[in-house]
């Protein structure tokens, strides 16, 4: 059975429950809120009937104004190349992964880029978080510039980020040719 209830102007709801449900196991879940809040905690909430009695206690489920990140990948060339033509400038930035974790490893989030390596993670809690690139997904023979990012977002933070590929460093080995 599911029961629906709205929230008053100040943001409080109840719900009157029959005391002959057989159901003691119950979830409750945020439906329509707005584009720009994020619950603070995770939903939905489990409720079991059975620890608490007949009358739920007050719950507080607090939201904030939610955070952003958009980042783009960029190409770095080396300075041996020259930038017309060279070696990184025919790679593709697409589908590169990549991985923001919040602090306490509680929450993770993963992205690709498109095809002009830009990414976008919206409705993020606000906190702590690490930006990482897996250097998996690059293309062939390149290498992230910066392991990892650390991110501090604020209540209704927008972010952009930049982060870098270049192409890995190869060694030549010249062979004596003799006559």
């Amino acid at each position: 059975m599911t029961k629906r209830t709205r929230s008053n102007g100040r943001g409080q709801f109840s719900f009157q429950l029959a005391p002959n449900i057989d159901a003691t196991n119950y979830r409750l879940q945020i439906l329509n809120l707005p584009q720009k809040f994020i619950p603070l905690v995770r939903l939905p909430l489990s409720l079991d009937s059975t620890s608490i009695g007949e009358n739920f206690p007050q719950i507080e489920i607090p939201v904030a104004e939610a955070a952003s990140l958009e980042g783009k990948v960029t190409k770095k060339s080396s300075s041996s190349e020259s930038k017309k033509g060279s070696f990184l400038e025919r790679k593709s930035l697409a589908g590169i992964s990549i991985i923001l974790k919040r602090k306490g490893g509680n929450e993770t989030r993963a992205e690709r880029t498109d095809e002009e390596g830009k990414f976008t993670f919206p409705r993020l809690r606000p906190g702590e978080w690490k930006l990482v690139m897996d250097e998996k997904t690059l293309p062939p023979d390149t290498r992230v510039e910066k392991k990892r990012n650390k991110l501090n977002l604020g209540y209704g933070c927008n972010k952009e980020i930049s982060m870098a590929v270049s192409p890995k460093e190869r060694k030549i080995k010249w062979l004596n040719q003799e006559d």
